[in-house]
C-alpha cells in the first residue's frame, strides 16, 4: 500500500482545476512542498508506533513501502527528527529476585507512564515520569534504574528495562494470593507507598476500591495493627460526582518501621538509597 502522489500530468494545479471547471477557491489541493511536509510528519509519527501485523516498531523498509519512498529517504527523515540519535538501551537480563519484583509491582501502581518500545527485534519496557518533582524522578532512577538505563531530559525521565522480565509493570498483578505472603506484601506496600503516599495529608488513593480495601485489610492481618482508615471520598467535578477510594495512613512512620522489620524489605539492594531520598 502506498500513498499515491497527486498527478496533474503536464498541467499546473491552477490549470488542472480550470480544465475541470473549478477554481482554486473550490477545492484545497496542497502544494507539493506542503504535501511532502505532511507526509514527512505522518511518517515520523508512525515510526514511533507498533506495526499491528508484527507488534514491533515499523522498520525503515516497511515505512518506505507505505509512503512510496526510498528506504534511504526514510532513514534521512528519521535521523533529522532525532529518532535514531539514541543507541540501544543497556539493561540487565539476570533473574529478578522476588522481593524486588514485589516492590516494583507496588511502584507500578504509581502514576507513571508505562509502555513497550523496540530497538530492532529486541523489546523493552519503558517507565517514565514527566513530573517536575525531583524526588519522583529520583525514586525511578534509584530503584528501577538499577535494572536498566535511565535517560533524563528537561521534560521527562525514562527508564528502560528488559522485556518480558518487566512486562508486569504494564498491569501490576495484585491478587489476594500475592498479598497473602508477608514476604511479598511488605516490599509491595513499600513500593506502593513510595509511589502514591501524599506528603501533605498522608493518603493513598487508587481507582480500584476492592484492591485498595484488600491492601488495607491485609496490613492488619500481617502486622497486628491498622495502618489507617479506608473510605470512599466523593468529589464534585464538571462531569458529576466522582468516587475516589483512599487510605488515610494514621502514622506513616509506624507503618514504615513495621515494613523495615521484614527481611524482604531491609535486604532490598536500593533500600538505603530510598531511605535517604528527601
Amino acid at each position: 500500500m502506498g500513498l499515491k502522489e497527486f498527478d496533474f500530468g503536464e498541467l499546473t494545479q491552477e490549470e488542472y482545476l480550470k480544465s475541470n471547471g473549478l477554481s482554486p477557491r473550490d477545492a484545497f489541493i496542497p502544494s507539493e512542498e506542503e504535501r511532502k511536509s505532511d507526509q514527512k510528519r505522518l511518517l515520523i509519527m508512525l515510526s514511533q508506533n507498533n506495526n499491528p501485523d508484527t507488534g514491533k516498531n515499523y522498520t525503515a523498509k516497511e515505512l518506505s513501502e507505505i509512503f512510496s519512498y526510498d528506504p534511504r529517504t526514510v532513514q534521512k527523515f528519521l535521523r533529522e527528527a532525532g529518532y535514531f540519535s539514541q543507541p540501544r538501551p543497556e539493561v540487565r537480563y539476570d533473574e529478578l529476585p522476588e522481593n524486588e519484583k514485589s516492590f516494583f509491582i507496588g511502584l507500578g501502581l504509581g502514576d507513571f507512564q508505562v509502555g513497550k518500545s523496540h530497538w530492532g527485534s529486541e523489546g523493552f519496557i519503558t517507565v517514565a515520569t514527566q513530573s517536575p518533582k525531583e524526588r519522583k524522578r529520583q525514586v525511578l532512577q534509584k530503584t528501577l534504574g538499577t535494572w536498566g538505563e535511565v535517560r533524563d531530559s528537561s521534560d521527562k525521565l525514562r527508564v528502560y528495562v528488559s522485556s518480558p522480565t518487566f512486562n508486569f509493570m504494564e498491569e501490576p498483578p495484585v491478587t489476594p494470593r500475592f498479598l497473602d505472603a508477608k514476604s511479598r506484601y511488605a516490599p509491595f506496600l513499600l513500593g506502593m507507598m513510595t509511589a502514591r503516599l501524599t506528603e501533605k495529608d498522608s493518603r493513598i488513593s487508587l481507582h480500584n476500591d476492592r484492591m485498595l480495601e484488600m491492601i488495607h485489610t491485609k496490613f492488619e492481618g500481617h502486622f497486628g495493627f491498622r495502618m489507617g482508615n479506608f473510605r470512599i471520598d466523593e468529589r464534585q467535578s464538571p462531569s458529576g460526582v466522582n468516587s475516589l477510594p483512599v487510605i488515610e495512613v494514621r502514622h506513616p512512620g509506624e507503618v514504615f518501621a513495621a515494613l523495615v522489620e521484614v527481611p524482604t524489605v531491609s535486604t532490598l539492594p536500593f533500600f538505603r538509597e530510598l531511605a535517604n531520598l528527601e
